[in-house]
């Protein structure tokens, strides 16, 4: 079995990040859909206390997510980055 795996650290950069950016940024417009949506379902059909609600609460949420995101990163092993600069 091959070893998939990017290496930023050798090679050229611009195809890496490339790879990298395009899922990241299909989640961040998913999020942005999935919160337009729930601010127009409930602003038509709740009332515009319900729909200040989810508007408050979408920064909390997106620090969460994110932070979510950095910890199940494959990028945090630390054993590979430890093991580059120790060579």
């Amino acid at each position: 079995m091959t070893d998939r795996s990017d290496n930023f650290l050798q090679g050229p950069l611009a195809g890496k990040l490339f790879r990298f950016a395009v899922p990241v940024a299909f989640t961040i417009i998913c999020e942005q859909l999935v919160n337009g949506t729930d601010v127009l379902v409930l602003g038509q059909f709740v009332g515009p206390e319900a729909m200040a609600v989810v508007g408050n609460d979408m920064p909390v949420l997106t620090l969460l997510i994110s932070f979510l995101k950095y910890m199940a990163s494959p990028t945090l092993d630390m054993k590979k980055v430890l093991a580059y600069f120790k060579e």
